[in-house]
């Protein structure tokens, strides 16, 4: 990836998160014809024009509407105004002001309570069916999937650098009439612990050099959850890694290595997670009944314990078990939600 400097000002102790969200629908084609002239001569060609700015957050581009929509959501992420935003998502979506809060929640707990917001790419986008809706931006290099049949769309990537690490909003514009509006919208981590994807992979391989494949598996898969772009697009760093770790220490091998250390237990999923202070192990078991709170930490605690003395698992900083009722999906916290113990 190309790489760009970015602020970070001092880190503080809040505890991070993970999650992250997704927005996309579908509409029917609307384009300026004038602009599509301006970025792309040839009408049925697909493609990808990076626009720079002029100067920082101002972009010479024949369009205001577009302009003043930059700054608007620029503002509104930059203050955290959910409702402002709210206003920005095309009528479509439905999109409501607490789901947008929601988010706002989840960047503020990644980069910290204040943050600076800038711009970070800025992509003019010519989609062709025949070509599935996914264009190849080379300045990146990024494969977006855009929305299906618009002629023209925007992506807008902004980044959110605060006390903790970085967050990044990835968005894209289409027309709705006379202004631009927000049709497909996702906010993710970008960095962990101050250190990003790149870092987090040449941490595993150093790992795999020590003959550490468990410490470099919980590394390699961090790198590529930060660089996820789940629908939106694709990163072709993420495939190597996941290539890369199935060649070395499979998801398989990570999974029947904790089995093993488990003893008689079998929880129903099992996965790398995130801590505040570094990697820790998710483990989501299935319960036939409710079990009071102290039985559920008295089990966490029982199964953290044994876990945490594994020399393999020394790099650990904490074990959260998960409980589910039957039927409940094993990927997602249950109603009994979940609890973490720290070593």
């Amino acid at each position: 990836m190309r790489k760009k400097d970015v602020p970070i000002v001092q880190l503080s102790k809040r505890v991070l998160a993970s999650m992250v969200a997704s927005f996309l629908f579908s509409l029917p084609a609307l384009a300026n014809p004038a602009l599509l002239a301006t970025w792309f001569p040839l009408p049925s060609s697909p493609g990808c024009n990076s626009i720079e700015p002029k100067r920082m957050h101002e972009y010479e581009i024949a369009d205001p509407v577009l302009v003043r929509r930059l700054g608007e959501i620029r503002t509104a992420i930059q203050e955290r105004n959910a409702i402002a935003l709210t206003a920005l998502f095309h009528p479509r979506l439905q999109m409501q002001a607490e789901k947008v809060v929601q988010v706002f929640q989840v960047e503020e707990s990644t980069v910290g309570a204040r943050h600076e917001v800038s711009d970070y790419e800025l992509w003019a986008l010519r989609p062709q069916e025949k070509d599935h809706n996914q264009i190849q931006c080379e300045s990146e290099p990024i494969v977006i999937n855009t929305l299906y049949g618009y002629p023209l769309q925007m992506a807008y990537w902004v980044q959110s650098s605060g006390s903790e690490d970085l967050g990044r909003f990835f968005m894209l514009l289409v027309q709705d009439r006379t202004t631009w509006r927000i049709g497909a919208f996702r906010f993710q981590r970008w960095t962990y612990l101050k250190k990003n994807a790149e870092g987090w992979a040449a941490a595993a391989d150093l790992a795999d050099a020590q003959k550490k494949p468990l410490e470099a598996f919980f590394q390699r898969d961090l790198a590529q959850k930060l660089l996820a772009g789940e629908t939106l697009f694709t990163l072709p760093a993420v495939q190597s890694w996941k290539e890369l770790q199935e060649r070395t220490f499979s998801t398989a091998m990570f999974e029947a290595q904790v089995q093993k250390n488990l003893g008689a237990e079998k929880p129903l999923y099992i996965a790398p997670a995130l801590s505040p202070n570094g990697h820790s192990l998710l483990l989501r078991f299935e319960i036939k009944e409710e079990w009071a709170s102290t039985k559920i930490r008295a089990h966490c605690a029982e199964i953290a314990g044994r876990a945490l003395k594994a020399p393999a698992f020394s790099f650990l900083q904490g074990v959260r078990c998960g409980y589910l009722f039957p039927g409940e999906p094993a990927a997602q916290d249950g109603k009994l939600g979940s609890v973490y113990v720290e070593r």
